[in-house]
């Protein structure tokens, strides 16, 4: 039964016990001599209308509007509706503390997984002239046998090279979204060509390391490296840190090539290019992409070549 109608039912419940009331008083006051129906013969219509209104029980006996609204508003608005639907299980039902707040979504796995706590957002690479098992994320083996490593956090970019002459040039270019330059800047006889826009240029070699940012038609130097360590041996090693602050912060995206530069009278030499293959006399023709830098396991930073 809805509401309304179970309200009704009190209403016209309540209604018929009075009108049964009224009609008992009625039948009493007849019974102790009052007169048929309730007034004297014998008496105008107006003084028979008082009297029968103050001696017939009328105003007595039968509760005034006031009394019989507020007795049924009691009973059926606060004491039974109203306080049934304002406390009852609607309000403080299982739909409010439920399983649904406090259950596994809110501490599940997806806040704390591996996406979070990537690789190239790890430990950072320590700059120590060596390059040991796993402390790169991503690596790359050139023909001639050099390993170029790579790795990068909000602060950093982390670079080394080994199994190549310390005395002999390191040469790394960069590209972002931010306008470059495909003319990269000239080391060891070599202008290189480049096949994206860099902004970003590094040079490192046993006795001398710079680094060149591109912007108003030109290359110019920075502070450079915070770190470079060497280590020779069988397998000599350079390791690098370069600040991301020298190119405005870490890129979203980026480019990227490498090589090995030296002099050769009036030309120059290379090896240990990356990506392979890709250098024509001074023209770059492939290059490494990076679709995103975010903190990640995606896909080595070597893994996409381009075109």
């Amino acid at each position: 039964m809805s509401h309304p109608t179970a309200r009704r039912a009190r209403l016209f419940g309540t209604a018929s016990a009075a009108g049964f009331a009224l009609a008992a008083l009625r039948l009493a006051a007849c019974a102790e001599g009052e007169g048929t129906g309730g007034f004297v013969p014998g008496l105008d219509a107006t003084t028979r209308d008082a009297r029968a209104d103050s001696g017939n029980g009328d105003a007595g006996e039968i509760l005034p509007d006031s009394a019989t609204d507020a007795t049924l508003d009691a009973s059926t608005d606060s004491a039974v509706v109203d306080a049934a639907l304002d406390a009852g299980p609607l309000d403080a039902g299982p739909l409010d503390a439920g399983s649904v707040d406090a259950g596994p979504r809110d501490a599940g796995p997806v806040d704390a997984g591996p996406v979070d706590a990537g690789p190239r957002f790890g430990a950072p690479p320590t700059c120590d002239g060596t390059l040991a098992l796993g402390e790169y994320p991503a690596t790359y083996a050139t023909v001639e046998g050099q390993s170029v490593g790579i790795a990068w956090d909000d602060t950093n970019l982390y670079l080394a090279v080994a199994n190549a002459n310390l005395s002999e040039g390191f040469m790394f270019l960069l590209g972002d979204a931010t306008p470059g330059t495909t003319t990269g800047q000239t080391y060891d006889n070599l202008t290189p060509a480049l096949p994206f826009a860099a902004r970003l240029a590094i040079y490192a070699k046993a006795n001398y390391q710079e680094v060149r940012t591109f912007g108003a038609g030109a290359w110019t130097q920075t502070a450079g490296l915070t770190c470079f360590q060497t280590s020779a041996g069988a397998t000599p090693t350079r390791e690098m840190i370069v600040p991301w602050a020298q190119i405005g912060g870490r890129p979203a995206s980026f480019n990227m090539l490498n090589s090995m530069i030296y002099p050769n009278g009036n030309s120059f030499g290379t090896y240990g290019v990356s990506p392979t293959a890709s250098l024509n006399g001074s023209t770059f023709s492939k290059y490494f992409s990076v679709a995103s830098s975010a903190p990640g396991n995606g896909p080595s930073a070597f893994a996409v070549v381009k075109p």
